[in-house]
């Protein structure tokens, strides 16, 4: 007799210098399933608390552990560097949604996918962590005003080891990957994330800026639901992809 295959638990990984909150208006627009949003080690207010990529990636790794039966990741900004160092090794993890996000090779950090040289629009601080300067512009252009405040109070620091750390084996080569391109996005540009799109199985496009969680909740849950509903009857762990 056949089961039917669970609904996948949802795991949002945010990005630099975010945490939990991002996720927040998206997660109402998801109510059929389970969602966890973690909160990243390697932002935070206190710059003597700050992790790194391994630590980010060890807590992704421990949550996604922790779940009993079937997980999808969604992995926004430098969140998808963590997803890409953290999932190789967990069975249970049906499919990899890189949203606007960074998908490192093996041995390649976000640093250097930047070029080796922070945006002019981070600002390295005294206690060697980082700072976003103009972040409703760069972040939230498609968000009303007053939301684009709110997220951008919510920002803290981010550790510089976080942004350099570099990937070991990268998680895409095994997991079902989908690559949502952001068009409007003024962080990461769509040509990057079309370099990055390359690594992945499936791509789509939205017309966003690079907070589509924020500024369009809902055309973002509705794209989640369709991607997540086309991979559910896979397995979990298909071949080694090159």
């Amino acid at each position: 007799m056949s089961h039917p295959i669970p609904d996948p638990t949802i795991v949002f990984v945010h990005g630099a210098w975010h945490g939990p909150w991002a996720w927040d208006q998206l997660r109402r627009y998801l109510p059929a399933f389970d969602t966890i949003a973690v909160d990243l080690p390697g932002s935070g207010s206190d710059p003597d608390r700050l992790g790194g990529l391994q630590d980010d990636a060890d807590l992704l790794r421990d949550t996604v552990r922790g779940i009993d039966g079937p997980v999808v990741v969604v992995a926004h900004s430098y969140g998808g560097a963590v997803a890409t160092e953290a999932l190789t090794d967990c069975p249970n993890v049906q499919q990899v949604i890189y949203l606007t996000a960074f998908a490192p090779d093996a041995g390649e950090s976000v640093h250097q996918l930047v070029g080796g040289q922070l945006p002019n629009w981070v600002t390295i601080t005294d206690d060697n962590a980082s700072e976003v300067r103009h972040p409703i512009r760069v972040f939230y252009g498609d968000c009303s005003p007053r939301l684009a405040r709110w997220a951008a109070r919510q920002l803290t620091k981010q550790s510089l080891s976080s942004i350099q750390g570099q990937v070991t084996d990268p998680a895409w080569r095994y997991l079902p990957a989908t690559y949502i391109i952001c068009t409007r996005d003024r962080a990461i540009h769509p040509a990057a994330q079309a370099v990055f799109s390359a690594r992945c199985d499936e791509v789509h496009r939205l017309r966003a800026d690079h907070s589509p969680m924020l500024s369009q909740p809902d055309a973002l849950a509705d794209l989640l639901r369709t991607v997540i509903a086309c991979d559910a009857p896979g397995p979990y762990r298909p071949a080694h992809r090159g």
